[in-house]
């Protein structure tokens, strides 16, 4: 199998982020929109991506496939199956990922947390210390693994963030928990939520102001990016 270092650039997004859009894809990467046609046709014949329709945006999903994992090796995960439940929270995320890394962040996604990769051996501790508040494998005690992380950098943020995209109500119980595991978690400094529900909104400034956790917790307004098809709610 003969592959460019581009299509490995391709396939690695697609594995870090799940699945995103042809237009995504175009703008995360740089790459021309015929040269991308070109790459993606040529990786779809090599069973190493596939497209998706969804009811949620009308562009395709794109996501790698179980070969393309392989070739990547063992440090990443299989990918996951296509539930139209998960596809505006998985895009937004992208778009989200996008944005950041567009503006110089380091950027460690779900699955790169949950496989320990890009991070080094520190990765294994901050899954730890973000879901337990401390190090080491805490078997009996509840977890959460953040959405993305940013890491810090030298362009004058020195905090490591976890960032949440928040697009549905969570049972009250449940997200005080969570951010309790935030308030005691050691290696992440910061935790940022966004929402574009203003009931969800407030039901995070309460539950952060229950368990002591509002000088850990900023809150910010999210809108779909056109390049995900998706549509404000």
């Amino acid at each position: 199998m003969r592959l460019m270092d581009r299509d490995k650039e391709l396939m690695v997004f697609l594995a870090r982020y799940r699945f995103a859009t042809y237009d995504q894809m175009a703008f995360a990467l740089d790459i021309n929109r015929d040269s991308l046609r070109r790459r993606l046709r040529k990786l779809h014949a090599q069973k190493l991506v596939e497209q998706h329709e969804v009811i949620v945006t009308p562009m395709k999903i794109w996501q790698v496939t179980a070969d393309a994992v392989e070739f990547l090796g063992a440090d990443r995960r299989a990918p996951l199956d296509m539930k139209p439940s998960t596809v505006t929270h998985t895009l937004g995320l992208t778009d989200l990922g996008i944005f950041f890394e567009k503006h110089g962040e380091t950027v460690v996604t779900e699955t790169e947390i949950l496989i320990g990769d890009r991070t080094s051996k520190n990765m294994a501790a901050l899954q730890y210390q973000a879901d337990h508040g401390r190090p080491g494998p805490v078997r009996a005690a509840p977890s959460h693994t953040p959405d993305l992380i940013l890491m810090p950098n030298f362009s004058g943020r020195a905090r490591r963030a976890a960032i949440e995209l928040e697009l549905s109500r969570k049972p009250p119980r449940k997200l005080k928990q969570i951010l309790a595991l935030y308030r005691d978690a050691d290696d992440v400094d910061v935790v940022v939520y966004y929402t574009d529900q203003p009931t969800v909104w407030r039901l995070i400034e309460r539950a952060a102001a229950a368990v002591g956790a509002t000088d850990k917790v900023m809150l910010r307004a999210w809108a779909p990016d056109a390049r995900s098809g998706l549509t404000a709610r």
